[in-house]
């Protein structure tokens, strides 16, 4: 969201970063460290909510327990609408940029009359899948983890098999991927879509998010790919991490880096197999 802060600043734009609750010391100096970072930059902290929804009463409206990113966050709706509230009344606040994560805060930009944008930081396939699996979900009729190894066909991507798929999505009665499920209906109500990508690298996938492909039927927002954007690496921090410390000790070029993102998950068999080509490799890894 920074990198994206900056994009808008290059254009004249002055931007405020709202940030949701901490809910540990290290979110709260990380917010602390990009605050000084970013000078141009005004960060706004939200207060803990009064209030946290009883776990049955989520779950009689059909929704996740409270303890998930959405919940979390959408607890955190009547904090963000008292400040942008505010923020009206002595600025033009001309948009609202959203994570996945935060999609419920759609409500609080409608009641407010602000438009609303998503900012979705996976690329353009990741999107174009996500944006369709709703409506694949509802063509398959039974969970991806039951159908064998018959190819899925997305707008935008390869076919891929089932077990290609997050382990999460193989079951279509998980609760997370039921809550992903819902995020993704919602995105058709943004006034747009921000993608950390550019054209040349996904042209099919922006093309099947152009055209409407994935979501047929329903209006699809407008698509600005806006990437790439990276982190600069420039948080300072006094202490360095173990990893770190033995990678700037090793000849240069000579490491291979795996990142797998912060949702990666991989079977025990995955991952012995991914060590083993590791180890037999004989290079340096992180």
């Amino acid at each position: 969201m920074v990198e994206l802060s900056e994009l808008f600043l290059r254009r004249g734009l002055a931007v405020t970063v709202v940030v949701p609750p901490a809910t540990s010391t290290d979110a709260s100096s990380a917010v602390a460290r990009a605050a000084d970072a970013n000078p141009p930059i005004n960060f706004h902290m939200l207060p803990p909510p009064n209030t946290v929804p009883p776990a049955a009463a989520e779950q009689d409206q059909g929704q996740e327990p409270p303890r998930n990113p959405f919940a979390l966050l959408r607890q955190s709706n009547t904090l963000l609408r008292d400040y942008l509230r505010s923020a009206l009344q002595s600025a033009s606040v001309c948009a609202l940029v959203l994570d996945i994560f935060c999609v419920d805060a759609l409500d609080v930009a409608a009641e407010l009359g602000v438009p609303a944008y998503l900012f979705y930081t996976s690329g353009a396939s990741c999107l174009a899948v996500s944006l369709h699996m709703p409506q694949k979900q509802a063509e398959v009729n039974a969970s991806f983890g039951d159908i064998g190894d018959a190819p899925l066909c997305f707008p935008g991507v390869p076919t891929f098999r089932p077990t290609e798929l997050p382990v999460n999505a193989l079951d279509r009665d998980n609760q997370v991927y039921r809550v992903f499920l819902r995020a993704f209906e919602r995105v058709p109500a943004c006034r747009g879509m921000l993608v950390n990508t550019f054209e040349w690298l996904e042209p099919r996938a922006v093309a099947a998010l152009r055209d409407g492909a994935c979501v047929p039927g329903r209006p699809t927002p407008p698509v600005y790919c806006v990437g790439p954007l990276v982190s600069g690496g420039g948080e300072v921090q006094d202490k360095k991490h173990a990893c770190l410390v033995w990678l700037d000790a090793q000849p240069e070029n000579s490491v291979v880096f795996l990142c797998f993102g912060s949702m990666g998950s991989f079977s025990k068999r995955q991952l012995e197999a991914i060590a083993t080509g590791l180890e037999m490799s004989g290079q340096r890894f992180l």
